[in-house]
């Protein structure tokens, strides 16, 4: 039932912003700009603090005074469906994020796509991936926008944080902006560990000290995927630690309701435990 509401609250939402964008762009034709980007942070924020709310995703965060002013890439572990609106959900200012380049021609969702500076890359052609991501990202990252890029490639479903590919970090060298590294744990018992649909999860959300790339030496620079997975995949770890102590609290008498009902199910796998094997 609360996967049925979600996905018709989700729908319905977005229909009742199709005046929405034909005002913003009446907005734009006039040269309101400032105009049109607070209608869109304040609506994007409310989209997406709304999706985890009734999603029944508590979600906390910290480390957002190392998110700086002016254009950086977000370089975050990509676990669920749910990365995105939970990323948002904790931002005062809406971020795009590079996406394959069939999201972009969803209708509605394609629009407010573009409205947060969204980069539309195709995954079939690496070559013209990379292109583009030199070209439009480095353009959004210039004009002093916020970006947000999965390097894993692919979901891991809270499996183990894959390998990064490098055109991220080739990206944030060519731009010249600092990379912010963001953490999520718990995203993925919303839904993907979940056989019966959206349920109430924990989910943690960390930002990282900021990483300057043109600050580093060339060898630095050319390890920065792997040394940056492994400060990641540390950080994850104790949160996921965290969230399990949470866990075991609430199975206390007198804690209030179980795991399964406020946490998601978040030990039904081996490597969901604390201490996985490697």
């Amino acid at each position: 039932m609360r996967t049925i509401l979600w996905l018709l609250y989700l729908i319905l939402f977005l229909l009742l912003t199709i005046p929405v964008l034909i005002y913003l762009r009446l907005l734009q034709a006039k040269g309101e700009e400032r105009r049109v980007q607070k209608i869109v942070d304040t609506l994007v924020l409310f989209w997406a603090k709304s999706l985890c709310r009734l999603a029944g995703a508590k979600v906390s965060v910290s480390g957002l005074e190392n998110l700086p002013e002016g254009g950086c890439l977000i370089v975050s572990n990509h676990q669920s469906y749910f990365d995105i609106p939970v990323l948002l959900s904790v931002l005062e200012r809406p971020f795009g994020f590079v996406a394959k380049s069939s999201v972009h021609y969803i209708p509605v969702i394609g629009s407010w796509m573009r409205h947060i500076h969204c980069v539309s890359i195709n995954r079939d052609d690496p070559r013209g991936a990379m292109a583009t991501l030199l070209d439009s990202c480095v353009k959004e990252l210039g004009a002093g926008h916020a970006v947000c890029i999965f390097p894993e490639g692919t979901r891991s479903g809270g499996g183990e944080i894959k390998p990064f590919k490098k055109g991220a970090f080739v990206t944030a060298e060519t731009a010249g902006v600092p990379i912010v590294p963001a953490v999520i744990e718990g995203s993925y018992n919303l839904w993907e560990n979940s056989p019966m649909g959206i349920r109430p999860a924990r989910v943690m959300v960390t930002f990282l000290p900021a990483v300057y790339p043109l600050q580093m030496e060339q060898r630095q620079r050319v390890n920065l995927p792997i040394t940056l997975r492994k400060t990641m995949i540390s950080q994850r770890m104790r949160m996921r630690v965290k969230i399990y102590e949470e866990t075991v609290q609430s199975k206390r008498p007198g804690a209030g309701s179980s795991p399964s009902s406020s946490y998601g199910n978040f030990q039904k796998r081996p490597e969901d435990s604390p201490c996985p094997k490697s």
